[in-house]
């Protein structure tokens, strides 16, 4: 996921371990069950832990059309040695909550931008885009990229 990161990361960064993305998708499906219904869509979550950020991203994508436009709302924070990560990864889910709150109100999905922006919300600073990258595409081909490099097979010299 360093390719997602908001900043340049040259390690690979800690996956979020699955049992956890998938409470997540849990809870969120729970809360916006009709919406969910209404769209005909459902949400994956994503997550990295590099060694100064934590990232975590959530996508609501349909469900039936993998070539469908998603939402997807990407959530960073600073991290270091004294940082309770599970604390900032709930905290995480809070902000995408109030994220998706504001994007469900809107008439369209439409509202995106490219660049991070910064916000402080009770005393944290977190770091967030809304985009329609489909993540889990581009973690595919990042993974598929990797090994035709890796292979020699991509054209590249090195």
């Amino acid at each position: 996921m360093q390719i997602l990161a908001r900043k340049h990361q040259e390690e690979k960064g800690a996956s979020i371990p699955q049992e956890w993305t998938q409470k997540v998708e849990d809870v969120l499906t729970s809360a916006y069950e009709k919406e969910i219904q209404e769209k005909k869509r459902k949400f994956e979550v994503f997550g990295s832990l590099f060694t100064d950020e934590l990232l975590l991203v959530v996508s609501f994508v349909d469900s039936s059309d993998m070539t469908s436009l998603p939402v997807s709302c990407f959530l960073s924070m600073d991290i270091n040695d004294k940082s309770d990560i599970k604390k900032l990864l709930d905290y995480l889910v809070n902000v995408s909550g109030m994220v998706f709150d504001y994007l469900f109100a809107q008439e369209s999905l439409e509202e995106y931008g490219e660049n991070w922006a910064e916000e402080k919300l009770n005393n944290e600073i977190v770091f967030y885009k809304i985009s329609r990258e489909n993540v889990a595409i581009t973690l595919e081909a990042d993974k598929w990229l990797e090994q035709q490099f890796f292979r020699g097979t991509c054209g590249c010299r090195y």
